[in-house]
């Protein structure tokens, strides 16, 4: 099971997660993971709004952005969220199947 992050927001419960699928749409629409460093103010608030793409995609940036700047302990929060976020890359290497193909370099 991957990671989550449930809390309470104004009556609703929230569910953030990173999927494969929900990590392609991110990057499908500009998000860049190496540039959380680089560019803050813009990839950090991305990385944020991408987690509700798994459970909640209906939700309004307006919203997204009231929870966020909402929230204590942002630091804590976006760490858990590339944690999460790297997490969701590293499945991209794992075999669960087993499905017997193997592969040879030829050179």
């Amino acid at each position: 099971m991957s990671k989550q992050i449930i809390f309470d927001y104004e009556g609703n419960t929230y569910t953030l997660e990173y999927t494969r699928k929900s990590v392609k749409r991110m990057e499908s629409r500009g998000f860049v993971f190496s540039e959380i460093e680089t560019k803050p103010v813009t990839r950090m608030p991305e990385l944020f709004a991408g987690a509700f793409l798994a459970h909640h995609s209906g939700i309004k940036q307006e919203i997204i952005d009231k929870i966020y700047n909402g929230f204590d302990e942002k630091e804590d929060l976006i760490g858990a969220l590339i944690e999460m976020y790297a997490d969701t890359i590293g499945t991209l290497m794992e075999n669960p199947e087993k499905n017997g193909i193997s592969w040879v370099k030829s050179w």
